[in-house]
């Protein structure tokens, strides 16, 4: 199932004649070929907005950056594809089941961290960390994962309502915009009348008076 994605990857990289550690061009050109211009246009926006707030709150920025750019590599695969890539290389998602039946995009977190490792060649496990935890977040959380959670959640292209107000607020108090930031994805849930993930209600419950 990689193996596509694999020969292009190696391909641009043999095409820019470099050597590891990739420099971030290749996987500029990587996600320029295989992401729509807007999802593209998405990932630009939640790296420069990761790598502001980690140079903020004391975080390396180019692990921020990185992480930013590789967090939705697989957000416009389908369900189908997103819940075989699952059972065939065993990703550990919490309560797949559940997401397989109901939310199916959700997988996409943890595919894009199995393709960073995979096919990218990235050992940064706090990075690959971030990846996965980037939609529904986790019981713990480090300032990196925080900072990712958020440029994803606050990136230049979402348009909510409190959107300018929480980046304001990531930039002052990350772990206070962190929490707001999940109570929007509760509400946001509710009011779609869509299923609460067994997962991000026992994180909402653990981080809901403060991380």
């Amino acid at each position: 199932m990689i193996d596509p994605l694999q020969k292009l990857f190696d391909r641009i990289h043999r095409e820019e004649n470099c050597r590891r550690p990739v420099p971030e061009l290749v996987f500029l050109r990587f996600l320029r070929r295989t992401l729509p211009a807007e999802r593209y246009k998405h990932v630009l926006g939640v790296a420069r907005l990761a790598r502001d707030l980690a140079q903020i709150h004391g975080e390396d920025p180019e692990r921020a950056r990185l992480a930013g750019l590789l967090h939705d590599t697989a957000r416009c695969w389908s369900g189908r594809k997103l819940g075989d890539y699952v059972r065939r290389y065993r990703v550990k998602v919490p309560h797949s089941d559940f997401v397989r039946r109901h939310q199916p995009v959700i997988f996409h977190a943890y595919v894009g961290a199995d393709l960073a490792r995979r096919v990218f060649g990235v050992r940064d496990r706090e990075v690959l960390s971030a990846i996965a935890k980037h939609t529904m977040a986790d019981d713990r959380m480090t300032r990196l994962e925080k900072i990712v959670f958020l440029a994803d959640h606050l990136a230049p292209d979402r348009d909510f309502t409190e959107a300018e107000r929480l980046r304001k607020l990531a930039r002052e108090d990350l772990d206070a915009a962190f929490v707001e930031a999940l109570r929007n994805k509760m509400i946001y849930a509710v009011l779609k009348n869509h299923p609460i993930h067994p997962h991000s209600a026992r994180v909402w419950n653990r981080h809901r008076n403060g991380t």
